[in-house]
Parts: structure tokens; sequence; C-alpha cells
């Protein structure tokens, strides 16, 4: 009897153990089935779905994390928000006239946390037409705050030529260094551009009647959008052609105590002056609308052979005046070139020169732009 119940128990272990091995056998080759069809055609796209969960997951956690930004919703859909870019475009207008494209951007100045609009013409994108300083609102900066809501510095000037050409017009007298009898004084200006120039003047000193002419009015359009341009009693924007204006202005007996020329065109070796002011006939009716101590200041910006198409202009200049005063930037291409109808004794040059550069000096502190006016050289030419 315990010999039967020995052998039952063996084989009872013995068929457990078959058992027991025949489980593991299944399980391995179940697993060998499962995981190797798994690593042949699911592993992929397992790994796959992984990724792209990890990377949405990612990019959600960042647009949680960024900065809330206020946008003013009237003026649409802009990439500003985006501080990665330092040159964010905000618009651009084709004239229906010359088919000419202008573009305003804002640029942001990430070492002084300043941002500055300016406008180009397409086709010059690293010379623009205009800068100007932006105020932001009170606590915020531009990774806080829409920039196309900034209101903008008509008080401070950002490149040399435009204040050159400011502080030309009080070197050579044409505007008193003191705003008595502002009242008397009138500015003609061909080429608006961002209005940097006279919004600036018209603030320091409102008195002076100020009369601008631009061609385009695409221009004018984003001038008074993007750059604070207004018009007022003092300060008018006329769209007209610059050459009509003058010649209207001859014809009405007008007289200026400057006409300021800083009208461009598209020519890539000089933009600036447009070649269709340097003829004869409109030399000469701008000269015939200064009044005896007025002043005609230019704008010349030669991009290629510089030396060459300079010189080229202060010879048409100086065919029809006889003293013109230049002043060539340090840091920038442009040269302003103030131009008299009166002349100059030429025995003393050097003490004429000296007074120009303390006239310069005393404007350029008064206006708060001496840290701006930065010039290589002030040199009075003869005819």
């Amino acid at each position: 009897m315990f010999e039967r119940d020995r052998q039952h128990l063996f084989l009872s272990q013995t068929t457990n153990n078959n058992n027991i091995g025949s489980r593991k056998l299944l399980l391995h080759n179940l697993k060998q089935i499962i995981f190797g069809r798994v690593s042949g055609r699911w592993m992929y796209r397992l790994a796959k779905y992984l990724f792209f969960f990890i990377l949405f997951g990612y990019l959600f956690w960042i647009w949680i994390q960024r900065p809330q930004v206020i946008i003013d919703e009237n003026f649409g859909e802009s990439d500003l928000a985006n501080t990665n870019s330092d040159i964010t475009k905000i618009e651009t207008l084709c004239s229906p006239i010359t088919s000419t494209c202008y573009s305003v951007v804002d640029i942001i100045n990430r070492e002084t946390s300043t941002v500055q609009r300016a406008m180009y013409i397409n086709g010059f994108e690293k010379e623009y037409d205009t800068v100007v300083q932006l105020i932001p609102p009170k606590g915020m900066t531009y990774e806080t705050s829409d920039t196309r809501i900034w209101a903008i510095n008509n008080t401070a000037i950002t490149t040399q030529y435009v204040a050159a050409m400011i502080t030309q017009l009080f070197t050579t007298s044409a505007l008193p260094l003191k705003s008595a009898g502002d009242n008397e004084r009138e500015l003609l200006c061909i080429g608006l551009g961002g209005g940097n120039f006279d919004m600036f003047l018209h603030t320091k000193r409102p008195n002076i009647k100020i009369t601008i002419v631009e061609l385009e009015p695409v221009v004018v359009q984003l001038a008074k959008r993007w750059f604070g341009v207004v018009d007022d009693d003092r300060r008018k924007t006329i769209v007209k052609d610059g050459l009509t204006a003058i010649s209207e202005s001859k014809i009405n007996g007008d007289k200026y105590d400057a006409v300021i020329l800083d009208a461009c065109d598209n020519t890539k070796e000089m933009p600036c002056p447009a070649k269709t002011f340097l003829t004869s006939s409109t030399l000469t009716e701008i000269k015939s609308i200064l009044k005896p101590m007025g002043t005609l200041i230019v704008n010349i910006l030669p991009l290629k052979k510089q030396k060459a198409n300079l010189e080229k202009v202060m010879k048409i200049l100086l065919s029809h005046f006889p003293v013109c005063i230049k002043m060539q930037m340090s840091y920038e291409a442009n040269v302003v070139v103030s131009c008299l109808p009166y002349s100059l004794a030429s025995d003393n040059l050097e003490d004429t020169k000296q007074l120009i550069l303390q006239r310069a000096e005393k404007a350029s502190n008064d206006l708060g732009i001496h840290g701006v006016l930065e010039y290589l050289d002030l040199t009075i030419v003869l005819k």
C-alpha cells in the first residue's frame, strides 16, 4: 500500500513538473510570438507615437509659459509677440502712382531694451528712410506689450543726418537760436518719409510754420498711421509733386526761410536727392523762393562711387548758389549740404567755420540732439 502511495506521489509530482514545464514552454513561446511581432511590427509605431507625444507635450509647456502680451486687436494678427525676432514687419503699402513699395518695421535693441520704428523703400532694406524712438506703456517692455500701440517719441532724433539737417537750419541763421519771432518763420519740406524731421521741429518749436509736400499718398498714410504724424494750423502735409509745389510757390510769390530737400528715388547708386530736383530750372526756382537769408538744405545719399557722385551734386548746386556748407556724417553714408543764396567773404572762412561750429553746438545742445550729431567734417565750399 505504501509502495502504491509512493508511486502515486511520484507520478503526481512528475505530472506537475511536466505541467509546469509545459506552461513555461507555452509562456516562452507566447513571449516569442508577441514580442517578435511587437519588435517587428509595433515597436516602430510605438516609438513614433511616444516621440510625438513627448514633442507635443514640450511645445504645450512652452506655450503656457510664454509671456502674456498685450495685443491691440484693432491692428489684427502679427508676430510682434515673438520676441525671438529683432525686426518685425508691421505693414507694407505699394504706391499706385510709381509702384514703389514702402515697409514699416519695429526694431528691438535687446542690449538697451528699447524699440525703434523704421520705414524703408523695398529694395533698400538696409537704408532706412526714417527711424524714430518708441515710448512703451508704463511698466511694459517689448516682451509684455504689443509695440504697435507704443507712442512715438517726437522729442528724440535717432539718425545723424536728420540731426544735421535740423542743426543746419540754425547754423546758417535760417532760424534763430531763440524762439522769438517763430511766428514769422516758414519752412518748405520736400519729402515726408516718417516725418521725424518736421515732427521733431514742430514739437520743439511749434510756432514755426512748416509745409511738407509728399508725392506718395501711401507714405502719408503710413506716416500718420505708424509715426504719429499730425496736421494742425502750423504744420500741414500736402500730397503733391514737389516740383509742382516749388513752381506754384514761385508763381504765388511765396518765400521761405528754408527749403529742405529730402526726396529720394529708386536709383541704386545715389537715391537721394531725386534727380528731378537737380535740374537747372528747378534749382533756379528753389533759389527764387528763398528769403534773402534763407537756405537750401539737401540730403545726399551716395551709396556707390561716393566721392564721384558727391562731387557731381556739389558741382550742380554750386552752379546756382555762391556757397555751400557740407557736413559728412561719421557712421552714416549721408552728406548734408546747406546752400546759401548770398556770398561769404573768402578771406576769413576759418573764422566763419568756427562761428558755424559754435552755433551747431549751441543748437544741438538746446534741442537735446548733441549726442546724435556726430560728423567727420564740416567744410565751406565756395563757387
